[in-house]
C-alpha cells in the first residue's frame, strides 16, 4: 500500500507540473514507456535476498534492468549491506518522495559498487565508484555525495551501471 501511496505522489506532483516523469525507453523494449510512478505502483514483492522489498524493471539508458526498490528509510538505511552477490538483480534503486542530498556509504558492504543519482524527471545527475569500507565502524567509512540533489539513485555491480537517463520498460 504505501507504495502505491508513494507513486500516487510521484504521478500527481508530475501531472501538475505539466512534465512527463522519464524519458522513454526504445520503441521495441518497451512498447508504450510509462513513467516511474507506474514503475513504482507496478512493483511486486522481491525475491531473496531482498524480501520485504519491491522489485521492478527500470531503463538505465534504454537497457532495462530488473531492480530491488528501497522506498523508506529503513530500506534505504539498509541498502546493500552484507550482501556478496546481488543475483538475481541487477541492482537497488533508492527512491525519495522529494528531492535529498543524501549520502551514502559502504558500511558492511563487500562488494565494489556504481551509484548513479537522477534527478525527480530521471535526467543523470552524478555518478561514482563506491569501494567497500574495510572499517567496521561507520563514522570511519567514507560518504558518497552527489554534486546536486536528486530523487533517485540506483546502485549496481562495479562496472555495471549504464550511462543515460531513467526509464520505464515492458
Amino acid at each position: 500500500m504505501r507504495r502505491r501511496r508513494f507513486a500516487a505522489t510521484v504521478v500527481a506532483s508530475a501531472l501538475a507540473a505539466g512534465a512527463g516523469l522519464f524519458g522513454a525507453c526504445t520503441a521495441d523494449e518497451a512498447g508504450e514507456a510509462s513513467g516511474i510512478g507506474d514503475v513504482l505502483a507496478g512493483a511486486r514483492p522481491a525475491v531473496a535476498p531482498f524480501v520485504g522489498l519491491g522489485e521492478a524493471r527500470i531503463a538505465v539508458g534504454g537497457r532495462c534492468r530488473r531492480v530491488a526498490i528501497a522506498d523508506a528509510d529503513d530500506e534505504r538505511a539498509r541498502g546493500l549491506m552484507e550482501l556478496t552477490d546481488l543475483a538475481p538483480y541487477d541492482g537497488m534503486l533508492f527512491a525519495w518522495e522529494g528531492d535529498t542530498d543524501s549520502a551514502f556509504t559502504m558500511f558492511q558492504t563487500d562488494l565494489t559498487l556504481d551509484i548513479a543519482w537522477y534527478d525527480s524527471a530521471g535526467r543523470p545527475v552524478d555518478s561514482a565508484r563506491m569501494v567497500p569500507c574495510p572499517e567496521r565502524d561507520l563514522a570511519k567509512c567514507p560518504r558518497y555525495r552527489s554534486s546536486g540533489r536528486y530523487r533517485y539513485a540506483l546502485e549496481g555491480a562495479g562496472g555495471s551501471l549504464d550511462a543515460g537517463a531513467l526509464g520505464a520498460c515492458g
